[in-house]
């Protein structure tokens, strides 16, 4: 039989989105691993061992308050690591790449593994910045940027896949 191909019509646009999304990672790490280096010089221990605290019950917060409340965590987060940096340029300038990466963030809500994962990187990232060790904390920064592309790229690659899969309302195409 016939292999089925994705056409280059519907691969384009996922092909244009993750690009994007790559070059916005590239940015994003460029700034957060020197923030969280920054952080963990300028920090409050305390604002990150209660993070840590928070991030460490991510099972919990889930159950509770599903995705949503997940996200609040990661909110304050975000802002307490802003705060420690105390750097306006730097803030604006992470405040505009979490704007572009905002919904592609938010496709890891779909895997809850990923979810527990991530919770787990922030919180190694929170005891670092708490503890004053400025290069976990930048190690454990990128480890979980890795994660989190990678998380988006194959969530994209199996939506472009599914586009892709011949069904009742996806007829297979002549010439593909």
């Amino acid at each position: 039989g016939r292999r089925l191909r994705p056409s280059s019509a519907t691969l384009f646009p996922y092909t244009t989105l993750f690009r994007s999304i790559a070059q916005q990672f590239e940015v994003r790490e460029a700034l957060e691993l020197q923030a969280a280096r920054l952080a963990s010089r300028r920090r409050d221990p305390a604002v990150f061992a209660e993070l840590a605290e928070s991030f460490g019950h991510a099972t919990e917060t889930l159950a509770a308050g599903g995705t949503d409340a997940y996200y609040a965590v990661v909110a304050r987060f975000d802002e307490a690591m802003d705060d420690a940096v105390a750097n306006p340029a730097m803030r604006q300038a992470l405040e505009s790449v979490r704007v572009h990466l905002v919904r592609a963030r938010r496709l890891a809500q779909d895997n809850p593994d990923r979810l527990l994962q991530a919770a787990a990187e922030h919180r190694l990232i929170c005891e670092a910045v708490r503890d004053g060790d400025a290069e976990l904390a930048a190690s454990a920064t990128a480890v979980h940027l890795r994660g989190s592309l990678t998380t988006i790229t194959a969530t994209l690659q199996q939506r472009a896949a599914d586009q892709n899969t011949p069904g009742p309302d996806r007829p297979t195409q002549e010439g593909a």
